[in-house]
């Protein structure tokens, strides 16, 4: 049986006019990723906006994954879902 977030998500996105097809292929692929593969792709996405350059630079996405990965320990694997979500949502918004 599933958990009520995935029935939320599931929910939020028909709301939001996803097709029927698109959300079973999120919900998927979401709930096939164990909690730090999860946090991964949280902070992989979030890095695709701060450029790559020069040592400081590389240093300074160096630094922002370990902070943002040792934040993302402290959520529960439901609020990593949600934050993926609005990740997926912010790419199409």
């Amino acid at each position: 049986m599933e958990n009520t977030t995935t029935n939320d998500i599931r929910n939020f996105m028909k709301t939001a006019g996803v097709s029927r097809e698109t959300r079973k292929e999120i919900i998927k692929y979401i709930t096939t990723l164990n909690k730090v593969e999860k946090m991964r792709e949280v902070v992989k996405f979030e890095l695709e906006h701060i450029p790559r350059g020069n040592y400081n630079q590389n240093k300074l996405r160096e630094t922002y994954w370990k902070k943002r990965m040792s934040s993302l320990k402290g959520l529960t694997d439901d609020e990593l879902k949600w934050d993926m979500i609005k990740l997926i949502f912010s790419i199409e918004g």
